[in-house]
């Protein structure tokens, strides 16, 4: 189980409804798949609410999940079919190549211009996850007044 606490997480909880759930550091902790809580916690976006586990059981796709779905989750959520070793953290902003940072950049909505150094890309990348996490603690509750839903 994870908890997001930098930026917003696109959660699809049942791929057939196609209907994706922002998580942000608001909200509950929530399960996923073994791979993709690694993932999220190695890119420093979610953290674990209970120690990591111990051995990543294998999953299998839901039966009722169309190929379609799992293409959409598939390319939504990266390549994660790779083999990871048990210790290894994954990749940092530092780790990560050019293209990869560009990659997570458009993520988050950046465009990465050409010509940029890693450090540069990911001052900029640091700056987005800052100021979304900001602007998420800024927001404003929304509000209801039962007399206008009478008409």
């Amino acid at each position: 189980m994870i908890k997001i606490i930098k930026g917003t997480y696109g959660h699809v909880p049942n791929p057939k409804a196609g209907i994706v759930v922002p998580k942000t550091s608001k909200d509950e902790p929530f399960s996923l798949s073994p791979e993709q809580e690694k993932r999220l916690v190695s890119l420093g976006v979610a953290e674990y609410v209970n120690a990591a586990p111990e051995a990543e059981p294998e999953t299998e796709p839901a039966e009722d999940m169309t190929p379609e779905a799992e293409e959409a989750i598939a390319a939504a959520l990266g390549d994660m079919s790779e083999a990871e070793d048990d210790e290894a953290k994954g990749p940092t902003l530092e780790d990560m190549t050019a293209k990869e940072l560009r990659e997570y950049g458009k993520t988050l909505g950046l465009t990465l211009k050409v010509g940029m150094t890693k450090a540069e890309m990911r001052e900029a990348i640091e700056a987005a996850l800052d100021d979304t996490a900001e602007a998420e603690d800024d927001e404003a509750p929304p509000t209801f007044d039962a007399a206008e839903a009478v008409k």
